[in-house]
């Protein structure tokens, strides 16, 4: 077969095979090489059974470099009167046939009119006329390709650019400034960081004496107990501009944007300084790093490095947040860049009270509305919480239709955050409604029962989430440290449902109803065994979660047991105050029990 001699350059980017076949033209991507491949345009050889064949896909295809005659006839052309034409043709059709998604359109349109003047030229190598008119026409759909490939890049590169520099949060200006007087709940914390409000409003004060702040803050606590809002208020409180970004915000699909967007950030806070930079969620871009996470290792290399570029004495002040501080990376809450690590806690029965007082201020009240009272049956609520709480309970207050939040609307809404929301349209037949009374008054004698149990806040049969009921405890206090007494009250309290159903239906009615009850206990004796080594066999050691096979053994063995001695007892207490579960079951389901 004849073929067209064609260029192999040192393209940058693989390019695409070019193949001839009757009636179109069709090109199909090359496998990616450091080398290209030779590209060449190919036609039906006259002598092969497939000629008459216009539709035949099947092209005998050879290396132009072994046609001698070509390239004999190609070297005459260069030598003889277009040798700048012919040059520039084939950098023209090596623009034309390089990759990209662009360059392949310049061809539609002409593809019998390519077929042609290619057959021609391979007709007649020796031709200067047939060959420089195939070039030539080639020659044409360069500059349109070049152009497009070049619009191309041109909006690549300036979606790039805008990836890099997305908008800053700049609060500076803004009219909803934050001031520790809106902060509650979280005393210890604030005491912590009024050093830092009273260097930023006078910082000669320290630099006078050779003091030098923290470069770096880190909050660390749990979801929902004011992480963000103590950094709004120090900004607020000492009157200083206040740029925040999340950690999730630096990363895009493009690599490097998260380098540039640091960059940004504090190239924007220097020309503001004295200023605070807020990062929230920070384990986004400053967990420990990994081999197969490049770009974030890039992301966090810059911001280590921006850290190290800034002095104390700048007036720049870098706060950061996260609820994983176990997992970030050790270069990055070193000594020298987050010097001062505050641990922002659950509030207290005080502070929940500041807390309920500080959402309960500006709402229409009724007089049996105790915010103390409501704190107190709170333990364990977060500021998030208590705002999602009070709110619950002004909307509860509107749908009812009344002018004035009262003490059940907001009831109400402890029950729903508590328990979730009751599924008052769930159809249930009697023999299941009597099954989960039974179940539930298991659970609450047991409760009730049983030293070391937390008292009953509620019980139901309503379904709530995805239960059928519920017994709900709350501590009267909050609990700093548990007991291994109390621990093993929760256990006796998970197996009170299973013991009443085996007690009251018999042992071959059990039902799957105490599936989540037996998982928790589960769980809560491998923590006994595991963490806190309440296990006399194992003892005072912590194990974790990758040891040996015997270990591991002996752990579930001893999990096995602890599990069987709650059984045991519950089942022990439940007979002899059998005569209890009916009036118990009567309060939750009258109609069946």
């Amino acid at each position: 077969m004849k073929t067209l001699q064609t260029l192999s350059p040192p393209f940058h980017h693989p390019p695409h095979h070019l193949r001839l076949s009757s009636p179109r033209l069709s090109f199909t991507p090359r496998s990616r090489r450091p080398n290209p491949l030779p590209l060449f345009a190919s036609l039906p050889n006259p002598t092969s059974p497939f000629a008459e064949n216009s539709e035949s896909s099947d092209l005998y295809e050879q290396s132009v470099a072994g046609d001698a005659a070509v390239a004999a006839g190609l070297e005459t052309v260069e030598k003889g009167l277009f040798p700048g034409m012919l040059a520039s043709a084939r950098r023209g059709f090596e623009s034309v046939v390089r990759s990209g998604w662009l360059d392949w359109w310049p061809f539609l349109g002409q593809e019998k009119r390519l077929e042609r003047l290619i057959v021609e030229a391979d007709a007649n190598p020796n031709d200067p006329a047939k060959q420089t008119a195939l070039l030539a026409e080639l020659n044409k759909h360069r500059f349109l390709s070049t152009f497009f490939s070049l619009l191309n890049w041109v909006v690549v590169m300036k979606f790039h650019v805008k990836l890099g520099t997305k908008k800053i949060v700049f609060l500076g200006n803004s009219v909803n400034v934050k001031t520790f007087k809106d902060v509650k709940g979280c005393d210890d914390a604030k005491q912590e960081l009024e050093e830092v409000v009273e260097y930023l409003k006078n910082p000669s004060k320290f630099t006078r004496l050779g003091g030098k702040l923290p470069k770096g803050i880190l909050l660390t606590g749990a979801p929902g107990t004011g992480k963000t809002l103590l950094a709004k208020a120090i900004a607020g409180e000492a009157g200083v501009p206040f740029f925040y970004r999340a950690g999730s915000e630096f990363e895009e699909m493009f690599v490097g944007v998260g380098a540039r967007r640091v960059r940004s950030l504090f190239q924007a806070a220097k020309k503001k300084a004295p200023c605070i930079i807020f990062i929230d969620e920070i384990d986004a871009i400053g967990s420990t790093r990994k081999q197969w996470e490049g770009h974030t290792k890039k992301t966090l290399h810059q911001l280590l490095v921006e850290m190290d570029g800034f002095e104390q004495n700048e007036g720049i002040i870098l706060m950061a947040a996260t609820n994983l501080p176990d997992i970030l990376d050790p270069a990055l809450t070193r000594p020298g860049r987050f010097d001062k690590h505050i641990v922002v806690l659950n509030p207290d029965v005080r502070g929940r009270q500041e807390i309920l007082e500080l959402y309960l201020h500006d709402k229409p009240l009724a007089d049996d509305v105790d915010a103390k009272a409501l704190a107190r049956g709170t333990p364990g609520f977060n500021g998030a919480d208590l705002a999602n709480l009070v709110n619950i309970a002004a909307i509860r207050a509107a749908v009812e239709g009344v002018d004035k939040v009262n003490a059940a609307q907001l009831e109400f809404a402890k029950d729903r955050i508590v328990m979730g929301t009751e599924r008052k349209a769930m159809y249930l037949t009697e023999e299941s409604k009597k099954l989960t009374a039974y179940h539930e008054s298991g659970h609450a004698i047991v409760a009730y029962n049983t030293d070391g149990a937390d008292p009953i806040h509620k019980a139901t049969i309503m379904p709530r989430g995805s239960a059928l009921g519920m017994v709900t405890q709350l501590p009267s206090n909050d609990e700093t440290s548990i007991s291994k007494k109390q621990l093993l009250a929760r256990l006796d309290v998970c197996m009170g449902g299973r013991v009443a159903e085996e007690l009251i239906f018999g042992q071959e009615h059990i039902t799957t109803g105490a599936s989540t009850d037996i998982h928790s206990a589960t769980e809560l004796a491998r923590y006994m065994v595991s963490n806190c080594g309440m296990s006399d066999a194992i003892g005072p050691v912590y194990i974790k979660e990758k040891t040996s096979s015997q270990m591991q053994s002996r752990i579930d063995a001893e999990v096995i047991k602890l599990l069987r001695e709650a059984y045991d007892r519950v089942k022990v207490l439940l007979k002899k105050i059998l005569k209890f579960f009916s009036p118990s079951c009567v309060r939750l389901f009258p109609a069946a029990c």
